[in-house]
């Protein structure tokens, strides 16, 4: 898969170039802080800087830590931040244990790039801002440099309020064992203790700013916190109001960006009794074999965090997930999640979906693409189709879908809906799009834009707003009663044309045979139906041409 190429590539050139890791990795002053090193072995300890305040500033020419090995800061519990720079142009090789005291917050800024091992670890109270920024940026106008650090900087006993990256920021790479978590189908994520990754304390944030951001195997955890990894270009100003869970990044400064990739099983984390924020932000996002982004809400609280994943120009999925949770123990929702990027795919199996499984409501899922959507195919291995779905399987409503984009194509199995399997609503699904194509390439396929319900909650309905819609090859939009519930509305504005198509293909009726399926399952179709406990509800469409063939339908059916 490309994404591996190009991740394992970049890797190996910095490797063989000698940048990523060093002779001896270390931590060195550069005494231009009054910072005081003192080394054990592999584990180092941090003394001194200079206190303005509520800050406390470091500044090193080397920061490595080594697999095993510690770096310990000495500071007190009245200390807010602890603020440290890396001027010695080399990249951070982190492989062990950062530590602080009480609840301040660390920032590390090495321009130069940071590469987190497997065995990097943090021990710290507070946030954690990792950035290859040139500068930090104070209230009072301060520019805390780690490029002009010849002379001892005035500091300040401001606040922290934003990162200038230089004119070509340094990369961040993230490596690991990737997520431990499990999931059954039908069955809220099963959350395996993490040992590895970085990972703050409860409410805090985990933040990372750099270059391209690289996570092979990463695992990122924030519970009931934020995780925010941006890709900045260059010269680009971030800025933030709060280092907390509830803190708002700016990007508006930002003129450019570059590239997030999450490969191998990363794991994106800010699960708890609320579960948290999470955001990303660049140019092109990558996920890619069996990697996660995951909210899980297992308390009593309303009001969860969001997810954003937002690029300027591709959102590309392929086997990999986003998932919001309400779990079977929590009556406050699900996080909702907001897709936006001018091309969106999902690919191999990959799935964006928010769930309840208890008396929680699931969150919106709200995609937004100027150009196209592309949802299709299987993940064999995990048995998942791709799909973006809001679903309940407990008592609580599902969300709401909304999809707005120029070119909608569902394919092999893709399914754009909502459903429910108990007493909990079904959400509505609303798709506005020019042109809009639903089919089957593969014979297994049964790609549909749908809302269901295979319990007694009633299903939500599907609004279709496009300039023409074509639903072929077992292809389908529908909203359906498929237990007890009632179907729900059903309605199709069409400013051009609609073409209800099925199949003259052998296989698909010869695979139809040998699995004894209904033909309905695999005939293309625009309709409503519902079980006789259940009433099927109306469908309209609004179109100067309609043509059915091939056995398309458009269908209302009581069983």
């Amino acid at each position: 898969m490309k994404g591996i190429a190009f991740l394992s590539g970049f890797i190996s050139v910095l490797i063989t170039s000698g940048v990523i890791l060093p002779a001896s990795s270390q931590v060195t002053s550069d005494n231009t802080t009054n910072t005081t090193v003192t080394s054990s072995g592999n584990n180092f300890n941090i003394l001194n800087g200079i206190l303005k305040g509520n800050n406390l500033f470091h500044s090193f020419k080397e920061f490595s830590i080594p697999t095993g090995g510690s770096a310990t800061f000495q500071n007190s519990s009245a200390i807010e931040n602890i603020i440290n720079r890396v001027t010695g142009g080399n990249i951070s090789n982190i492989d062990g244990l950062i530590k602080a005291s009480g609840n301040a917050n660390l920032f590390l800024i090495n321009p130069s790039g940071i590469v987190f091992g497997e065995n990097a670890k943090l021990d710290i109270g507070g946030s954690f801002i990792g950035s290859t920024a040139e500068s930090l940026l104070f209230e009072d106008g301060f520019n805390y440099s780690a490029i002009d650090s010849e002379q001892e900087p005035l500091l300040t006993v401001s606040v922290p309020l934003g990162l200038q990256m230089g004119t070509n920021p340094g990369n961040i790479i993230l490596q690991g064992n990737g997520s431990p978590h499990s999931q059954n189908n039908g069955d809220a994520i099963r959350r395996n203790p993490i040992t590895s990754g970085l990972k703050v304390s409860t409410g805090k944030t985990l933040a990372l700013f750099g270059g391209n951001i690289k996570s092979d195997g990463g695992v990122l955890v924030a519970e009931k916190g934020r995780v925010e990894l941006a890709g900045i270009g260059a010269n680009g100003i971030v800025e933030f109001s709060e280092i907390n869970s509830n803190g708002n990044f700016n990007y508006s400064a930002v003129n450019s960006f570059q590239n997030i990739e999450l490969d191998n099983k990363s794991l994106v984390d800010v699960s708890g009794n609320r579960s948290g924020t999470i955001h990303l932000q660049a140019r092109e996002i990558y996920l890619y074999n069996n990697s996660t982004i995951l909210s899980q809400n297992t308390g009593t609280l309303e009001t969860s965090g969001t997810v954003t994943v937002a690029a300027t120009e591709l959102l590309s999925f392929a086997g990999s997930d986003i998932i919001s949770q309400a779990s079977t123990t929590a009556t406050g929702s699900s996080s909702s999640i907001m897709l936006e990027a001018p091309k969106i795919s999902l690919l191999n199996g990959s799935v964006i979906n928010t769930t309840n499984f208890g008396k929680g409501a699931s969150g919106d899922v709200t995609v937004k693409a100027d150009e196209s959507v592309v949802v299709g195919g299987f993940n064999i291995e995990e048995s998942n189709v791709s799909n973006i779905t809001t679903n309940s399987f407990g008592s609580g409503k599902a969300g709401n879908l909304t999809l707005q984009t120029e070119n909608l194509y569902v394919f092999d199995g893709g399914i754009v809906g909502s459903g429910t399997f108990s007493d909990g609503k079904g959400g509505n699904v609303k798709v506005d799009a020019n042109d809009i194509l639903v089919e089957n390439i593969s014979p297994l396929g049964i790609s549909a834009i749908t809302s269901t319900t295979f319990g007694s909650g009633d299903a939500g309905y599907v609004s279709i707003n496009t300039q023409k819609l074509v639903a072929r090859n077992g292809g389908s939009i529908t909203s359906s009663g498929l237990s007890q519930g009632n179907g729900g509305n059903l309605s199709v504005n069409a400013t051009e044309s609609v073409l209800i198509s099925g199949s003259t293909d052998d296989k698909f009726s010869e695979l139809r045979s040998s699995i004894n399926v209904p033909s309905p399952f695999f005939q293309s179709l625009l309709g409503l139906s519902a079980e006789p406990s259940g009433n099927a509800g109306n469908i309209i469409i609004n179109s100067p041409k309609i043509a059915l063939n091939n056995g398309g339908g458009i269908s209302v059916r009581n069983q």
